[in-house]
């Protein structure tokens, strides 16, 4: 039996273990295969590897940042329906400073004074009516929301990454352990055949056999150990590390895959899930956008009141003065700009409505796939278990028949042979079974949670 995911293929051909029972390489599950001079190696556990990629990887602090930068957008919008206060100043000087004219009142000024600007202007603005401006204020506040929920979808994508590096370290590790052991009784099969060799009780063809297939476990075994540092350095990558030193996995801290329970229902489930709240909200957006527009009909009022200083006092003029005024701005024809952008923005919040109903009825689709994919695998899975179990106990009586004569080498290398698949098998399908799950906890966005990781963003109402 072939793996399912066909994973581990060296020179074309899927290696075969040895006939010792599965308990005599899962006895070393807390270490990887040991070699001659190998530096030490550093042992993590995923819940350290899971926080170190959140603390140091730059996908989450670039996620961290965009939501501090859109509540910041936010608070910049409310400010401007804030007082506003402000100070102007000009002053100059003309050559025709000195010249004046009599007024009907009989008083002099200035005739390059009249109708200038204040030398200092301080004077405070408020906006009293600003229906766009308010509701600018309110989409902003759903694009903070927005950038929340996209970071919590960039969390689930990191803790994804480093879920599936770390488990395939970790299926690595066990196949090269497996190896090794595979290796080692190889030896005793290659011992073996040269004594029945010596004896004339075997073939030469035989006693090659048994040397081909010693070294095709040694080279397998070297192959293994070079996707074991690869996936290790991938790892250190994902978790902003960079290089570093050779990493080790701790197999006992990986998830149990169980499938999903919907207390709730699927709908709801599937409702929270971060990909499903994006579009539900940037639907929300869409329709804010659109009251937006709408309002740019309204008409806009704002009241400013401050002190006004025209500079020296010169023949009968006033040097400053104290005011308050309000202004209203009424627009009344814009050439159908404003018509046009309702409609623009009108569109766009249905295109939002649909992407949003059609990604949820998908997403539904993929959670329910997912689930009988996971309840299925575990019925693979206990099944290649038992093959496992059954066929390293035929290898151990193919082994015992050769000692006793009573077998031939040919049958012992077959035992071999059918015994390593059927190990291959189990490892594959187990940890098929943690890929499968945390896809599976990745669609409903759970898998942060369900691996011990708080929630960074509050469920969208609809």
């Amino acid at each position: 039996m072939k793996s399912p995911r066909s994973r581990v293929r060296h020179g074309g051909v899927l290696l075969a273990f040895v006939c010792l029972p599965v308990g005599a390489w899962a006895a070393e599950a807390g270490r990887p295969a040991a070699e001659p001079g190998r530096v030490a190696v550093e042992t993590l556990s995923l819940g350290e590897a899971v926080e170190r990629a959140m603390r140091d990887g730059a996908p989450t602090q670039i996620a961290g940042l965009e939501t501090d930068r859109a509540r910041e957008a936010a608070l910049e919008t409310l400010g401007a329906y804030l007082p506003q206060l402000m100070i102007t100043s000009q002053a100059g000087w003309s050559n025709r400073i000195g010249e004046k004219m009599v007024a009907g009142d009989g008083k002099v000024y200035g005739l390059d004074n009249l109708g200038n600007d204040p030398w200092v202007d301080v004077f405070v603005q408020q906006a009293l009516l600003d229906l766009p401006l308010w509701r600018r204020i309110g989409r902003q506040q759903l694009g903070t929301k927005l950038a929340e929920l996209a970071e919590r979808q960039v969390r689930e994508a990191v803790i994804y990454e480093v879920l599936k590096l770390y488990s395939n370290l970790a299926r690595i590790e066990e196949l090269e352990r497996a190896a090794d052991a595979h290796r080692n009784a190889l030896d005793r099969l290659v011992r073996r055949a040269d004594h029945l060799l010596a004896a004339g009780h075997a073939l030469k063809s035989e006693r090659d056999a048994t040397h081909h297939a010693h070294e095709d476990a040694q080279l397998l075994l070297e192959g293994f150990a070079l996707e074991r540092d690869a996936l290790g350095a991938e790892l250190r990558l994902a978790l902003g590390e960079g290089r570093g030193g050779a990493l080790a996995t701790r197999p006992e801290t990986l998830p149990e895959p169980r499938p999903a329970v919907f207390e709730e229902g699927i709908l709801v489930a599937v409702q929270r899930a971060p990909g499903v709240q994006i579009l539900q909200l940037e639907r929300q957006i869409g329709d804010a956008s659109v009251g937006v527009a709408e309002a740019e009909r309204w008409p806009r009022m704002v009241l400013r009141g401050g002190y006004a200083n025209y500079g020296i006092k010169r023949f009968d003029e006033f040097d400053d003065a104290g005011y308050i005024f309000m202004g209203m701005e009424v627009p009344l024809f814009d050439g159908f700009q404003n018509r046009y952008k309702v409609g623009g923005a009108q569109k766009t919040a249905e295109i939002a409505r649909l992407r949003a109903r059609s990604f949820a009825t998908a997403t539904r689709g993929r959670v329910e796939a997912l689930n009988r994919e996971l309840v299925l695998l575990a019925r693979r899975a206990s099944l290649a278990e038992r093959r496992a179990v059954s066929a390293a106990s035929q290898a151990a009586i193919a082994a015992l028949n050769l000692d006793t004569r009573r077998g031939s080498i040919e049958a012992a290398l077959a035992a071999h042979a059918r015994h390593a698949e059927r190990v291959v098998a189990a490892v594959e399908f187990r940890y098929a079974r943690i890929e499968v799950w945390a896809r599976l906890q990745r669609e409903l966005g759970r898998l942060g949670s369900a691996l011990g990781e708080p929630p960074t963003a509050p469920v969208v109402k609809h």
